[in-house]
């Protein structure tokens, strides 16, 4: 940090959180008409319970089960000035990155990016 008022602190750079029914609605809302299928279903408590059992990835998504988790941004807003993107907007252009790198396959039906 070259900021003096930064020396020794720590800041959060975040917009805010998302719900995985947020992450899958914004990926279906992109994404299903260029011929991609996110799914918009989540696995019920109890198949998740079950699973947690035996995998690490269920045994962290049911510790946080219902979890509401809110961030405080106003340090980075006020001392490094730092207005953030919105978190949605980073998700999708993950996602069409992740395509266009050839880590996704492109679907006949990809448009690309939409353009404003």
């Amino acid at each position: 940090m070259t900021l003096k008022q930064a020396a020794g602190q720590r800041f959060l750079i975040t917009d805010k959180s998302l719900t995985y029914r947020d992450v899958c609605k914004q990926l279906y809302d992109e994404f299903h008409d260029q011929g991609y299928s996110p799914s918009l279903r989540l696995a019920p408590r109890l198949v998740i319970r079950l699973m947690s059992l035996f995998d690490n990835a269920a045994r962290s998504m049911n510790l946080v089960w219902g979890v509401v988790t809110t961030y405080d941004n106003s340090k980075m807003k006020n001392v490094l000035g730092i207005q953030p993107r919105d978190c949605r907007q980073g998700l999708i252009d993950m996602a069409y990155s992740l395509i266009e790198n050839g880590y996704i396959e492109k679907s006949p039906k990809f448009k690309g990016r939409k353009t404003s």
